[in-house]
């Protein structure tokens, strides 16, 4: 019941604020769309009105876990000095992690990718030191699916690169678990066949799960086996002039790659690729991942 009370509790934080707000048990955002001087104004007055009821219902704010991080690719973006608790200034930062993924300024992926990449070597690392004398592959590759693999895939949705290099990088770690299983069945490690082993594990590259992912994630928010209203409208479906279109999705001018590869572009860029080979109204789930696993082990 702690968690139902607690929300009660703070049900009214947002009655008096403009911003949105963004809240997960007692983290709580507030994010406005910044474009003069006077949107500042406002924000830092939204910031007053929720240090006052924090006041009134006995809550403390923790300024050291206080940040502000402008989110734009402008050269020129509008910096403020916000304050809290009797114009403390909170601290402006050019990164944040929010809920396992690591955000900048620039909504650039590079760092989530690089970071993901160090914590799944040191996983990796740690998963070979302690299991020296094993040899099973079943239980090595359970602790790989485990410990190390959700970290590489944690969210890939959002953050999946683009960049040949990120993409090889990301990669690495399980082509390094692969050849290290190779040596414990007996062979040297430069010369593991590393594509041959990994089917014998039954382990798709990343890539290609990262793929199977944006389909399935597609397929169940179409279907509304993810309800979420605001992503479904983004979906810009395309009805057919003639019986030999082949695209369910239309495929819009993206100026940028930065936009060209944004998740949802990219989601449904995916989804035109394989709409003429699979149902994404008329399928089980099931049957659904398998036949995209089929189109992606053929390509």
């Amino acid at each position: 019941m702690g968690p139902f009370f607690f929300n009660v509790y703070e049900a009214d934080i947002a009655v008096s604020t403009y911003a949105y707000i963004l809240m997960f048990a007692d983290d709580l955002k507030l994010v406005r769309v910044i474009k003069s001087f006077e949107d500042c104004l406002s924000l830092q007055s939204d910031l007053i009105e929720q240090e006052r009821w924090c006041t009134f219902n006995s809550m403390v704010i923790n300024m050291k876990k206080c940040n502000v991080i402008t989110f734009t690719r402008s050269k020129n973006p509008i910096f403020f000095s916000y304050s809290l608790l009797d114009l403390h200034n909170i601290q402006r930062v050019t990164y944040v992690r929010d809920l396992g993924v690591t955000l900048t300024q620039t909504l650039s992926s590079d760092m989530h990718v690089l970071d993901n990449f160090v914590r799944a070597n040191r996983l990796l690392g740690y998963i070979l030191r302690s299991t020296r004398s094993q040899t099973s592959q079943k239980a090595l590759k359970l602790l790989y699916c485990a410990l190390v693999r959700q970290v590489l895939e944690f969210s890939g949705g959002i953050w999946s690169p683009y960049h040949i290099g990120l993409i090889s990088d990301l990669q690495k770690i399980q082509d390094k678990f692969v050849r290290v299983v190779g040596v414990r069945q007996g062979m040297n490690y430069r010369e593991v066949p590393v594509n041959l082993m990994s089917k014998e594990l039954q382990l798709s590259p990343l890539v290609v799960r990262r793929k199977l992912q944006d389909a399935l994630f597609l397929f169940k928010l179409i279907n509304g086996v993810i309800k979420c209203p605001e992503l479904l409208q983004k979906i810009n479906f395309r009805v057919p002039s003639s019986t030999r279109s082949q695209e369910l999705f239309w495929r819009n001018h993206h100026p940028t790659s930065y936009d060209w590869n944004c998740s949802l572009v990219r989601i449904q860029r995916f989804g035109c690729a394989i709409f003429s080979s699979v149902d994404f109204f008329n399928s089980s789930l099931p049957a659904f991942r398998k036949k995209v696993m089929k189109i992606l082990s053929e390509e």
